[in-house]
């Protein structure tokens, strides 16, 4: 963005510190989701369920031989669900006869929810739970109504408008998955519609995918037992709680409580709560976001003390291994830091390699990542000169960097962050020359992840050079968009909101890295954006 130089300043368901200073020259030292996932099926006069709303798909590690290989085990389960009327399905869901409604309260106390948690609802149904989920977890939260069915969602969103319900997201899931992003939730709650899945290994894979670390699967369903359960209950759940807990397992769950209070009050059903169990890290999880600069121009909702929070917590609700900022003063990482517990960060700034100025600060999470190196230099010919700058650039330009080493799994991971110059096109394509000769002296023995706030639009020379290297780097947002139009992909609003401004900020890997998924983030939490930027997130894999 422009700057002046030297300026400082549901998934739901119808259940119803200090900045270390390296040496300044160390190099040594509401979604919409495809329609595959199942909703539990239910007659005209069954006791409730809660149709599926999954919706996110990517085979778990450890069960991608029976994913890739699975087929339908109740092919047409959710034909019902097709073109649902919301109305009609709330009239027999949420209603005191069903044992899942009268017992609402008592299952969201057992689903252990705090203010501030990401929940999926998954198979949402009518949104009873996501409403109640929505008010549980407050503002500073976000539930994940997920539903098989476009009308379900639909309404879900009508009705929590209604109710001035802000922190709700609809999700139209697909038969064999939740599609949603990776690491986003703390919670998936399903509730009578597991059995609805009709590819349960894709389903639970997808559901493992977007669950957080130690992140859990509150599991209800109907009690299936010969002998005793209704003929209804033995012809429409396909199998029982041991077969139920198997698949689940599996997947890469383990079982970690059955709430006896709600267990015992519970007739029809069972309650099982599972936690996510954590493999060797295979992914990583990126963010870059230009927080704005503070400046006597901006005025009222714009200023850093208004936007502050909303920053912090669109950072926090991310969870990213690493969150890469721009612009941001050191009064501002003080800040988002204090908000944002859990999280390092490498960097200095822009003006004397110490605490003036910018920085392009990389923020870690230190619970997954120590580092081992970091280091920043200037976008100029003497990149070990602090405040340094050459290349017709009136303001100064950075890049930091870090070796980070993953603390389960011993991995190695180098990452740069920078901000590239707002005038001059000389300095742009310089900077890019220059990150990429950085990256190549590393070596191609561990990965690199480049971010930035880059003043360039894809088409920019400066853009040409990074990918085409050497090494050549990936642009993690075009992989996963190639055919979505500039119109929609803009990451630059000047506080607007609009979507169709210059994609100028990116998250770019060397080909040790495959991204797996990419979006930029519209949050704008109570109408008011956080900057006047759109931060960019992207997940990635190793080869």
């Amino acid at each position: 963005m422009n700057e002046r130089p030297g300026k400082q300043l549901h998934l739901a368901k119808m259940n119803g510190t200090a900045y270390p200073h390296s040496p300044r020259e160390t190099m040594d030292g509401w979604i919409h989701l495809p329609r595959s996932l199942v909703s539990p099926r239910s007659s005209g006069s069954t006791p409730g369920h809660r149709r599926w709303t999954c919706a996110a798909v990517l085979a778990l590690v450890l069960v991608g031989r029976l994913s890739a290989q699975e087929q339908s085990v109740s092919p047409g389960v959710n034909n019902q669900y097709q073109n649902p009327d919301p109305d009609e399905w709330a009239a027999k869901w949420e209603t005191e006869s069903r044992e899942i409604y009268s017992l609402r309260e008592q299952i969201v106390t057992a689903c252990g929810i705090k203010p501030g948690l990401s929940v999926a609802d998954i198979g949402a149904g009518t949104g009873l739970f996501t409403r109640l989920f929505a008010v549980a977890v407050g503002n500073g939260g976000k539930v994940y109504a997920v539903d098989i069915a476009g009308k379900f969602v639909k309404y879900i969103q009508q009705t929590c408008e209604k109710a001035g319900l802000k922190n709700v997201v609809g999700v139209v899931c697909t038969e064999d998955s939740a599609t949603l992003p990776p690491d986003s939730i703390e919670l998936a709650f399903i509730c009578d519609v597991y059995h609805h899945f009709e590819f349960p290994y894709k389903t639970m894979a997808s559901i493992h995918r977007a669950l957080r670390q130690d992140g859990r699967v509150v599991i209800i369903d109907f009690r299936r037992v010969e002998g005793v359960s209704t003929e209804w209950t033995l012809k429409h759940v396909r199998a029982g709680r041991e077969v139920f807990t198997r698949e689940i397992e599996a997947c890469g769950f383990k079982r970690v409580e059955e709430p006896e209070a709600l267990n015992k009050t519970l007739k029809d059903n069972y309650c099982i709560i599972f936690q996510k169990v954590e493999r060797r890290q295979e992914t990583v999880k990126v963010m870059t976001f230009n927080l704005r600069y503070i400046t006597a121009e901006d005025q009222g909702v714009r200023t850093w003390p208004n936007r502050r929070d909303a920053a912090a917590a669109l950072i926090r609700q991310e969870a990213a291994d690493f969150a890469c900022v721009q612009e941001a003063f050191r009064s501002m990482l003080d800040d988002v830091k204090a908000r944002v517990p859990g999280y390092g960060a490498v960097g200095m700034g822009r003006e004397d390699g110490k605490e003036q100025g910018e920085y392009a600060a990389i923020l870690y999470r230190e619970a997954a990542w120590a580092p081992e190196q970091s280091g920043t230099f200037w976008l100029s010919d003497t990149p070990a000169v602090a405040g340094s700058r050459t290349w017709g650039n009136r303001v100064t330009r950075i890049c930091t960097w870090g070796r980070f080493k993953n603390r389960t799994s011993g991995r190695l991971i180098h990452v740069f962050n920078a901000h590239f110059d707002h005038e001059s096109q000389p300095s742009r394509e310089n900077s890019a020359a220059l990150v990429v000769q950085r990256i190549a002296a590393l070596g191609a023995e561990v990965p690199v992840i480049f971010t930035g706030d880059l003043n360039a639009t894809p088409d920019n020379p400066a853009i040409g050079t990074l990918t085409q290297g050497p090494p050549p780097l990936v642009d993690a947002w075009l992989t996963q968009h190639p055919a979505l139009p500039a119109a929609e992909s803009g990451t630059c609003h000047s506080f607007t909101g609009r979507r169709d401004g210059a994609r100028i900020d990116y998250i770019f890997a060397t080909a040790a890295l495959t991204p797996l998924a990419a979006e930029i983030l519209h949050d704008a939490p109570d109408g008011a954006y956080p900057s006047d930027h759109f931060p960019v997130r992207a997940t990635l894999e190793w080869k």
